[in-house]
């Protein structure tokens, strides 16, 4: 028990460390007058590998952080239908492993056709997440760039 709660505690000590964004040394920017917290915040946006991994798990995950409901959801719809063929694919497979019953070209014939389903859903699945993360990058950059150009603040600069 003891070592279950000393685990959550360096869990939470991580995490911690993980929300300061910029580290001690962080000098805060000069932010024009006129800018809001919503588009400073669009500015601070930075993708760090936390995220990639909570992307993996819950679809559209990048566009929902930026915003991007829409673009979510599609994703979402995208990455749900490619599980569900992923997982008929695995059941006919199993299903269809009876070989005593089949003669060898059945067989054969049946396991291609299952593991095509089941790699095709898969390959679904993992065109959805990466196109989550590349199209965010994408629409978060310009989102940054819009924002850059509209107070003439540069990075860098």
């Amino acid at each position: 028990m003891i070592a279950i709660l000393l685990s959550l505690g360096g869990g939470i000590n991580i995490t911690l460390e993980r929300d300061s964004l910029y580290g001690p040394h962080f000098e805060l920017p000069v932010v024009p007058p006129q800018m809001t917290y919503k588009e400073y915040r669009t500015l601070a946006w930075k993708f760090d590998p936390y995220d990639y991994v909570f992307a993996s798990l819950y679809p559209g995950y990048f566009h929902f952080m930026i915003r991007e409901g829409r673009w979510g959801w599609l994703i979402a719809m995208g990455r749900l239908i490619s599980t569900g063929i992923m997982l008929y694919g695995g059941a006919k497979l199993y299903s269809d492993s009876n070989y005593l019953t089949q003669t060898p070209d059945e067989y054969r014939n049946n396991l291609l056709k299952d593991m095509a389903i089941l790699l095709g859903g898969l390959g679904g699945n993992l065109f959805f997440y990466s196109f989550d993360i590349g199209h965010a990058k994408w629409l978060l950059r310009e989102k940054q760039l819009e924002i850059y150009y509209r107070y003439r603040t540069f990075p860098g600069k």
